[in-house]
Formats: structure tokens, C-alpha cells, sequence
């Protein structure tokens, strides 16, 4: 298998060096483009075909959130990792609801970024854990009004109630002692909703939630 081949969206020249020094070390890691601007990125996302683009959100022009929601309609198998200073609600739920598979700060170490980007390759969705909490707490507040809408509804009553309490970030074991079951019936109802929702993980079926418009109201 070839390296993975990356796209660093960032229109700080400091900031775009730094990346690209920190990512150029990782022999698994093939740098194919960088881009100044959200229609830069864009262009870019279709002239190098990257496996992943690291995304900042503030730029000018053409902005980050624009750019991915452009280039996951264009290029969905392309994976899409948030890396920004800001956490405002709309800029989170924002970049969700745009395609992004991950959502992480600038404070990120470099063990965690070359880790998420991995991650985010592979499959699964990253979230900077003050991100995380923002997104479970916004979710699970309107989450019970729409547990019977349709993108649930292959989901016994049960099932939702456990999805319920996952969102709030409840683990296994605090589930079991809410609904008074054993933590093993709490594990294959787990199992049982990511196969239902076509999901790797927890975090997936929060995204999708949001994705599916359970915090239109926020």
C-alpha cells in the first residue's frame, strides 16, 4: 500500500510550515498539495486526489466550512479532519454537518494529529475531547423529541434508549444501572445499534445523529 497522501488547507504560511514539517518526519505520509484558501483547497482536492485534508476554518475567501461541504459532495471517500483555534458551536456542528470526519484544535499535539489522521483515514470520526462533551451535552438535550424520526426508526425502543444515554456519555456500566440490565445486555444492544446505523464507533453514530438534523434547534 502507497503512502497516505495529504492536503494541508491553512492560510498561515507559519502555521502551513510547521504542519508540513511535523507531517514530512511520518514515512507513511505523502504531503501532495497545500492550499492558502477554501477555493485553493477545493482546487487542489481535485487536481491531487488526497486521502485526507487538514482544514482550517478561518480563511479568506472562500472559508473552510464551505470548502468541505464543496469538496465532500464532489469527493466523498475524501476524509476531512477540522484543525482550528475555534470551538464556537456553529463552527463545530457547522463542520459536521459539512462532511467533516474530525474536529480538532490547535493545541492538538503532534502524537494526537498524526494519530486522528490515521484515524480519520481508516474510517472513524475524531472529536478533541472539549469538542466531544459540547457535542454529546447539545445532543442529548434534543434528542428525546426525535427518537421516533425516521433515520432511527430501524431501532427497537430499547436500542433508542440506550442511543439516548450514549449520547449523554454515559459508558456501558452507567447505562446497565439506569435501565436496571446487566452490562452485557447493554453491550449487544450497543452492537446492534452501529450495525443498525452502519457505524465503526460511539462517535460515528453522534455525527450521524447530527448530520440527520437532531440539533436543527441549536
Amino acid at each position: 500500500m502507497g503512502r497516505l497522501k495529504l492536503l494541508i488547507a491553512e492560510d498561515h504560511e507559519l502555521m502551513r510550515r510547521g504542519l508540513r514539517g511535523i507531517l514530512q518526519l511520518e514515512d507513511t505520509f505523502e504531503i501532495v498539495g497545500e492550499a492558502r484558501d477554501g477555493q485553493e483547497a477545493i482546487e487542489k482536492a481535485k487536481m491531487c486526489q488526497p486521502d485526507v485534508i487538514l482544514m482550517d476554518l478561518r480563511m479568506p475567501d472562500v472559508d473552510g466550512i464551505t470548502a468541505c461541504r464543496e469538496i465532500h459532495s464532489l469527493f466523498p471517500e475524501i476524509k476531512i479532519l477540522v484543525l482550528t483555534a475555534y470551538e464556537t458551536d456553529e463552527d463545530i456542528f457547522s463542520s459536521i454537518q459539512a462532511g467533516a470526519s474530525g474536529y480538532l484544535l490547535k493545541d492538538t499535539s503532534p502524537e494526537e494529529l498524526i494519530n486522528a489522521i490515521q484515524a480519520v483515514f481508516e474510517g472513524k470520526s475524531i472529536l478533541h475531547s472539549c469538542v466531544a462533551r459540547r457535542v454529546l451535552d447539545k445532543l442529548s438535550s434534543h434528542f428525546e423529541q426525535h427518537l421516533q424520526d425516521e433515520p432511527f426508526s430501524p431501532l427497537t425502543h430499547r436500542e433508542r434508549e440506550v442511543l439516548n444515554l450514549m449520547t449523554q456519555g454515559l459508558k456501558n456500566r452507567d447505562i446497565a444501572e439506569t435501565l436496571f440490565i446487566t452490562e452485557k445486555t447493554v453491550k449487544t444492544h450497543v452492537s446492534s445499534i452501529l450495525r443498525k446505523l452502519n457505524k465503526a464507533d460511539r462517535t460515528q453514530a453522534v455525527l450521524y445523529a447530527i448530520r440527520q438534523g437532531l440539533t436543527e434547534e441549536i
